[in-house]
């Protein structure tokens, strides 16, 4: 994202009406869910910043983990983070 954001400031863009990136790395998804059998372990959900309590659902972005607390945060976090790509 970073080099996406550094080519974006060196090329001159007053006549561009529209730009459209596409940022593709892995076809297959999956969402994993992590046991955590520790009680020293513990996790914030990425999206609503709960603790997790229970299984911890997995999910990469750009190369960084994100850990949840339930599917439907996994969904919303998703949701922001593919708009905030369309932006850009």
């Amino acid at each position: 994202m970073r080099l996406i954001l550094a080519i974006q400031e060196k090329i001159n863009l007053t006549d561009v009406n529209n730009i459209r990136i596409l940022l593709v790395k892995n076809a297959f998804t999956k969402d994993l869910t992590i046991r955590l059998a520790s009680s020293s372990i513990t996790l914030t959900c990425s999206y609503c910043d709960k603790k997790v309590t229970g299984d911890a659902v997995k999910k990469k972005f750009d190369d960084k983990d994100y850990f949840f607390c339930c599917t439907t945060c996994q969904g919303e976090f998703e949701k922001k983070y593919t708009k905030l790509l369309i932006k850009v």
